[in-house]
């Protein structure tokens, strides 16, 4: 009996000791927020890059996406007009992402500033951007996009 006291009290005794306050434990919901949201700075710098290999690390195979004119877009022509110089992008500037992690699946929305061009024609424009992205295989990954253009910014108060 007394050497279960003995090392019971031990026990109580080690979870106060100084090695038990290293590192606290990682934040897993954070973690992965900051995962999420790394996958879609690095898939928005491969889209500015216009960079199609790149941008099929991001993009789920099955991905979806609705333009700013109401086109659903698919995954089955890949990126191929980013692959022919059709869509191309100068530059592109998010701004006031907003995320929300669901356990394997991710939400956010963003302002996005776009310069550049599709088949010739200027798409430039701010817009409000809607992704959606899952973990698969340890990688956050797009499964789907909304694109409509982004309503004017109220004047400042004065």
């Amino acid at each position: 009996m007394k050497r279960i006291l003995a090392i019971s009290f031990l026990l109580v005794l080690s979870a106060f000791s100084p090695a038990s306050y290293g590192q606290p434990p990682l934040d897993r919901a954070a973690e992965e927020l900051q995962a999420v949201q790394q996958a879609l700075y690095e898939g928005g710098e491969a889209l500015a890059r216009n960079d199609a290999d790149a941008l099929e690390r991001y993009y789920a195979s099955e991905w979806l996406s609705v333009s700013p004119a109401g086109v659903v877009l698919a995954s089955g022509k890949g990126f191929s007009a980013t692959r022919s110089g059709e869509l191309l992008y100068d530059s592109i500037e998010i701004a006031d992402p907003v995320t929300r992690v669901y356990g394997q699946t991710a939400v956010s929305t963003s302002r996005v500033t776009v310069k550049g061009r599709h088949k010739g024609q200027d798409i430039g424009g701010t817009y409000r951007v809607s992704t959606t992205l899952v973990k698969k295989s340890g990688r956050w990954q797009i499964v789907a996009l909304i694109t409509s253009p982004a309503a004017a910014s109220p004047p400042p108060a004065s």
